[in-house]
């Protein structure tokens, strides 16, 4: 019999401990790979408006705009999810009778009008369905503005042409937001150059421009797909 001490099993040991870390680490590796490559997915694919669901409303291009009235339905065009704070640019060629709908929970909704009629930006406040004008503000409108609606720690403003117009202070949670037109007889009321920044109700941070039919690659995301591609091997 040998006298020398049998050292295999502590070294087959120390060999498996390590093999099983790797394989943690590279298991890691691939889950935190897909989340990200499935988050940068989300957001390069992300689309603003539910407008497959609308009867309508139409798109060409970067152009929104309805096809008919409808009899007042599918007056407006819903976002897809809720956000913390978004910012949201367009322009608005005949400004009739539209604006933008701010959906919060337990039914209570705000719209901001463009209220061509009576020359007037108007804050519409909407409570189980009752309307109640909370505030109007005299406006000059002419056939097209350029317009920006900022939503940031409960507070919204309109900037028309590059000046802010008016300000409310709404609930500070999440929101879903619409455009809607109710379009006169004579006036097509057409929204372009439409440009969301915000950030989603998860967290998500989203900056998107409704022309852009391609999709910006980021370092990020080919780093992700990249890592996720080796830690398969």
């Amino acid at each position: 019999m040998s006298n020398f001490p049998n050292f295999k099993f502590p070294i087959i040991k120390r060999r498996q401990s390590a093999f099983f870390l790797v394989g943690i680490l590279l298991v890691a590796a691939v889950v935190s790979s897909y989340a990200f490559y499935a988050k940068q997915v989300k957001i390069l694919n992300y689309r603003i408006f539910d407008i497959e669901n609308s009867v309508s409303w139409a798109r060409f291009e970067g152009t929104l705009f309805r096809l008919g009235t409808f009899f007042g339905l599918d007056s407006a065009l819903y976002s897809n999810d809720k956000f913390k704070e978004f910012q949201l640019s367009f322009n608005v060629i005949n400004p009739w009778d539209c604006g933008l709908f701010l959906y919060f929970k337990d039914q209570r909704n705000f719209i901001l009008q463009f209220g061509v009629p009576n020359r007037a930006v108007n804050w519409i406040g909407s409570d189980q369905g009752e309307l109640k004008i909370l505030k109007s503000l005299p406006f000059g409108f002419r056939r097209a503005h350029a317009c920006s609606f900022e939503f940031k720690k409960g507070v919204a403003t309109i900037y028309v042409d590059n000046r802010a117009v008016s300000q409310m202070t709404l609930p500070q949670e999440a929101v879903r937001f619409g455009i809607f037109s109710q379009d006169h007889a004579t006036r097509k009321t057409v929204f372009n150059d439409i440009v969301l920044n915000g950030t989603l109700a998860d967290g998500t941070k989203v900056v998107k421009d409704f022309s852009d039919q391609g999709s910006h690659v980021s370092f990020q995301y080919v780093l992700s797909l990249f890592l996720l591609l080796v830690s398969s091997v």
